[in-house]
């Protein structure tokens, strides 16, 4: 795959303190070395909302993301509608002929998002 024509979303998330994790930081590098259009997607919810939203994207601008997206799923667990929100994202970029990598972490939140992103785009 050529960088300069692929796009990658990253799953961001946030530890118990809201501060950004370590491995959406990591998937940002990895991002790097193979997409030039990075995007990172936070779900968050009514028990994780105290997220500083500005200060974020300005670090995540640091490691390389060319854009983020916060998605407020009101009362509701992160991982079915950050997972839509990704699955569109996917299918534009998909349309535009393009390539597109969606990379998560390992943990429950990044799974289940993975799966959801995968049956919705399949």
């Amino acid at each position: 795959m050529e960088k300069n024509t692929n796009s990658a979303i990253v799953i961001g998330e946030v530890d118990s303190a809201q501060q950004i994790t370590s491995s959406t930081l990591e998937n940002i590098t990895l991002a790097n070395s193979i997409a030039s259009s990075i995007e990172v997607v936070f779900g968050f919810n009514s028990f994780n909302s105290d997220i500083d939203k500005s200060v974020s994207a300005e670090a995540l601008a640091e490691y390389g993301a060319s854009n983020v997206e916060f998605v407020d799923c009101g009362d509701q667990l992160v991982a079915a509608g950050t997972a839509a929100i990704i699955a569109k994202k996917v299918s534009v970029v998909i349309s535009e002929n393009k390539s597109v990598v969606v990379i998560g972490a390992q943990t429950y939140i990044g799974r289940d998002i993975c799966a959801n992103v995968s049956a919705s785009t399949n």
